[in-house]
């Protein structure tokens, strides 16, 4: 089955040629992915570099923090790109952005305040969870429409953080 990824700003075209192996861009991974802790936490090996990679689902896609880095990834089957092109639909900001907290843990600093022009990768919350910092960044371009922490707060997983509009 082949697979379009997008990772912040990146596309990739990936092919699941088998249980241990992918097609990435045209070149081809031996791959390895177990479940480490429940639902969330998995160690992904590709080729021979190992990963551990904490995995939540959102509305669009999936928030995926690995080596202290959070990123955002939205993923069609081939099917669905096919069904795009031919409608002319494309993915894109159709309403607000809510930014959620991916984990519990402590938000260390808001870098971004209401009526603020934010643009697509930018920081907007660091939240230290796990004894890591992760840095929480803006899917697209828009308006900081509300803010619903400060820094010091703890939070709790999939809590709202702040609501970016698109524009």
């Amino acid at each position: 089955m082949k697979y379009l990824a997008r990772v912040g700003e990146h596309t990739y075209s990936v092919d699941v040629v088998n249980d241990t192996t992918l097609r990435i861009n045209g070149r081809t991974y031996g791959v390895n992915m177990q479940t480490v802790d429940g639902e969330q936490v998995y160690s992904f090996l590709l080729d021979e570099h190992s990963y551990e990679l904490f995995v939540i689902r959102t509305e669009s896609g999936y928030d995926v923090l690995v080596a202290g880095e959070r990123h955002e990834v939205t993923v069609e089957d081939e099917y669905t790109q096919r069904l795009h092109t031919l409608t002319g639909k494309t993915r894109g900001p159709k309403s607000d952005a809510q930014i959620k907290a991916p984990m519990p843990g402590l938000v260390v600093a808001v870098r971004a305040s209401e009526g603020e022009s934010v643009k697509s990768g930018q920081g907007l919350v660091i939240l230290e969870a796990m004894k890591m910092e992760n840095e929480l960044r803006a899917p697209w371009n828009g308006t900081v429409k509300q803010v619903k922490v400060s820094a010091g707060q703890k939070v709790e997983q999939g809590q709202l953080l702040l609501v970016i509009a698109a524009e």
